[in-house]
């Protein structure tokens, strides 16, 4: 079991703490809310502190609301294969502004969007094609995976008719 770290005794001057913070950013793509929870977690910082780091973190290139929506939507369509709804609601989740939302989902390509629905509505029939032998339970499952997964109701009836659901 991990030990709980705790905040330093020795108090860290803000040059310190900004030096963490940019290291923090540099390692991944991050929300100006999850920094802030970084903040707050690990350094004894005033809001007017926390909120000055993220300040020079936003000039100094390092925090990026657009950069973050964007990349964040690619990876997660890409790597998770996960659907417009669960990534809007996710980018909800780290405060991203509805606008950027839209525009990070609507920069996913069409075509490789329905193509990977596609795919994972016809690897999952096919394993429920072992297991589950009323068509209707079989159906109700592959929908109800398919919003699990994030994707739009009208998209999912489209392709299930394309498989013959």
């Amino acid at each position: 079991m991990k030990k709980a770290r705790r905040p330093s005794s020795r108090s860290l001057s803000f040059e310190e703490v900004y030096a963490k913070a940019c290291r923090y950013c540099a390692y991944q793509e991050r929300s100006p809310a999850e920094v802030e929870q970084f903040l707050k977690d690990k350094f004894m910082l005033s809001e007017a502190e926390r909120r000055r780091c993220i300040d020079h973190l936003i000039e100094d290139g390092f925090l990026n609301k657009r950069r973050f929506a964007m990349l964040y939507a690619q990876s997660k369509f890409r790597q998770k294969q996960w659907g417009k709804q669960k990534i809007a609601f996710h980018l909800k989740q780290k405060a991203i502004d509805d606008q950027l939302i839209e525009e990070a989902l609507d920069a996913l390509d069409p075509i490789e969007y329905e193509a990977c629905l596609q795919k994972l509505l016809e690897q999952k029939n096919e394993s429920l094609q072992k297991t589950e032998s009323d068509p209707l339970k079989q159906r109700a499952k592959l929908i109800r995976y398919a919003q699990q997964k994030g994707y739009e109701s009208d998209l999912i009836y489209k392709l299930m008719q394309a498989l013959g659901n």
